[in-house]
């Protein structure tokens, strides 16, 4: 992928940089003129196969940074192809160009054509009921409203300010980005385009004492949508500031079982790791996820519900369709502690019998399909925050995550987070540890779930899938309580 980073000095040519039209595109790439030519590639296809497909992705991003050591624009992309595919009745072939022209789409053709015809054309697939759409969402504040010199500025006075906040703030490093992604769906029934604009702002401080490790302590928001993403409100950059303070000289929580109130950041990688990756139904038709086994059987507790929903509208994991043309909606994953249905592409929809959701994602154009999550987070519950942490006598409240990794087989789960502080006797009592490792056998950890808030966020990510495959994901929820090991 086309990356490219570029030094921003004062003066002029600094200036010239930023004032340059070449960084992104604000019209939409090839989409509006290859809807009709890739509507004749699957005509002329289906002429030999029940079934075709067409594709077109474009994806593309720009990243302001300012730090102590300069400010920097990042660009990536424009990373744009076509992916064709056609059923021929037992598997679908595909094949993929960067050519996003003529001579591209004849070349898919030419490939797809050369594949043996079916010996029946009897077993078709699904392409849906007629549907065309045409939809872009650019937010509030559309990213092109504000030049890019001014967003350096202001983001330059932001981290002015904060580091002005505290003495003990020896580095601050800020960065706000903005991008697209485009997706063009075309089958004999549905012509599908959408255009997301992409903005968000995240930074790392790092505080000293005159001991101890430094605290450091990550920040990120992140939306579909305009310029109202990069936006730090008054408490969240001073919970920020004063977070990064704890943590220098912190040392790591007392190993052992306990009682844990996880923020809606943990909370969301809670889900992530127990019932995302471990119900995304390719790892049942491969053999490895247990959850297969538990398709309408209680793994949690009644206080459980867990959702995936693409359509949660400004959530980074938001679209409008999936890359396989599949309307988006909602998948109710776990209802009430009973585990309901994974999350299925086409493929693992059909290999494994169980229903299709709207959950067909590519990483890019040169990427397969598999079955991912968008947005997936624990429903909120009737209590309040502060609620369930008087409901503990000892444990800790637990925030800001930093990694999650699963083990859909054996049901294993461990999240790593930067910021625990200790609750004794019902209250937060300021003692700060880290870094938090919570650990634990899923059905344990969501079978001991006995309080969640109503205080629902919706945290950005980038999931992905083993080592690769990466994909734009939320990962949230209202702060619970349960138990788990701590190290």
């Amino acid at each position: 992928m086309n990356r490219r980073t570029f030094l921003i000095q004062a003066g002029a040519g600094g200036a010239a940089i930023l004032s340059s039209g070449a960084w992104l595109s604000a019209e939409s790439g090839a989409a509006p003129a290859l809807a009709d030519r890739l509507a004749t590639l699957v005509a002329e296809l289906e002429i030999k196969f029940p079934y075709a497909f067409a594709l077109y992705t474009r994806d593309e991003s720009l990243t302001l940074e300012v730090s102590d050591d300069g400010n920097r624009l990042t660009t990536t992309g424009p990373n744009e192809g076509i992916v064709a595919g056609i059923w021929d009745g037992g598997m679908m072939r595909e094949e993929a160009t960067s050519m996003a022209n003529d001579a591209g789409i004849r070349r898919l053709r030419d490939r797809l054509l050369a594949f043996p015809a079916p010996l029946s054309k009897s077993v078709d697939m699904d392409p849906g009921p007629p549907i065309v759409t045409d939809l872009t969402e650019a937010g509030r504040i559309p990213i092109d409203s504000r030049s890019l010199t001014r967003r350096l500025d202001d983001l330059a006075s932001l981290r002015a300010a904060v580091t002005k906040r505290s003495p003990a703030l020896a580095m601050v490093r800020l960065e706000s980005l903005q991008g697209s992604s485009e997706r063009l769906f075309v089958n004999r029934t549905r012509r599908l385009y959408q255009k997301l604009s992409r903005a968000g702002i995240g930074g790392v401080a790092m505080a000293r004492k005159s001991s101890g490790r430094p605290g450091f302590l990550f920040i990120r928001h992140r939306g579909i949508g305009g310029l109202e993403h990069v936006e730090l409100s008054g408490p969240v950059v001073d919970r920020w500031v004063e977070r990064t303070e704890r943590l220098a000289g912190a040392l790591p929580p007392e190993a052992g079982e306990m009682t844990v109130v996880t923020e809606p950041n943990v909370t969301g990688v809670v889900a992530h790791e127990s019932f995302g990756h471990g119900v995304e139904l390719d790892m049942f038709v491969k053999g490895r996820a247990r959850a297969a086994a538990f398709i309408d059987k209680p793994v949690g507790s009644a206080m459980v519900n867990i959702t995936d929903d693409p359509t949660r509208a400004g959530a980074w994991g938001f679209y409008h369709f999936d890359d396989e043309g599949w309307t988006a909606a909602p998948t109710r994953i776990i209802e009430n502690g009973i585990f309901r249905r994974g999350l299925s592409d086409s493929f693992s929809a059909r290999a494994s019998g169980l229903p299709r959701t709207a959950n067909g994602r590519r990483e890019s154009w040169d990427h397969k399909a598999y079955a991912r999550m968008s947005n997936i987070f624990f429903e909120p519950g009737q209590q309040t925050r502060e609620e369930l942490i008087r409901g503990v006598t000892k444990g800790l409240l637990v925030g800001h995550f930093s990694s999650g990794i699963e083990d859909p087989k054996g049901w294993g789960m461990q999240v790593v987070c930067q910021y625990g502080e200790v609750i004794e006797n019902g209250r937060l009592t300021g003692r700060v540890v880290a870094p938090v490792t919570l650990s634990g056998y899923v059905p344990d950890v969501l079978g001991s779930v006995d309080g969640v808030a109503n205080d629902l966020e919706l945290p950005p990510g980038t999931c992905g899938k083993g080592y690769k495959e990466f994909v734009p994901v939320s990962s949230g929820g209202p702060t619970i309580r349960f138990k788990a090991r701590v190290s």
